[in-house]
């Protein structure tokens, strides 16, 4: 049985989600705008910011990444933040994809587990310490289907639809 571990970078979108609302609220209640034009410009701002940094982090990075995964003879479990679990045989999965996304410092990996063309469960190289170990234990169960190109209009649309 192989458990998946979280990195730092896991807590620290979990953490800046929370920072984030925090700010929002505060700025929403504390501000002392000098007319009624401006509290409403504030306010409309804040609240648009907040809630579009919320649902992108929440939607994508919660819900579909920072994943805890259980492997087991023929299952995988992926269970979320909510503790939603879900528990897949592998031989469900046509296939796996990996993507590589690249930032300034480094170059992380992402592993898709495909189900009639669609990204089912995402393991990522970022949020997950022990990816290599994740990663070894589906190929010896799902055919690897090569390398994709990362597309953030596909995260999005992920997370979204």
């Amino acid at each position: 049985m192989i458990k998946s571990k979280f990195t730092f970078k896991a807590y620290l979108v979990i953490f800046l989600l929370v920072l984030l609302v925090v700010v929002g609220i505060v700025t929403l209640l504390y501000v002392n705008p000098k007319t009624i034009n401006d509290l409403f410009q504030l306010e409309i701002a804040t609240v648009l910011v907040v809630a579009f940094l919320f649902i992108a982090l929440l939607f994508n990075e919660l819900r579909t990444k920072i994943i805890l995964v259980e492997i087991r003879n023929d299952f995988i479990e992926k269970r979320n933040y909510m503790q939603h679990s879900k528990t897949f045989r592998f031989k469900d999965f046509d296939s796996f994809a990996t993507s590589k996304l690249s930032s300034e410092t480094d170059t992380f990996e992402y592993l898709y587990l495909i189900r009639a063309n669609k990204k089912i469960i995402k393991i990522s190289e970022t949020y997950h310490s022990n990816y290599s170990e994740l990663k070894q234990a589906i190929a010896k169960h799902v055919k690897c289907n090569g390398e994709v190109e990362f597309s953030f209009l596909d995260e999005i649309k992920d997370a979204f639809w």
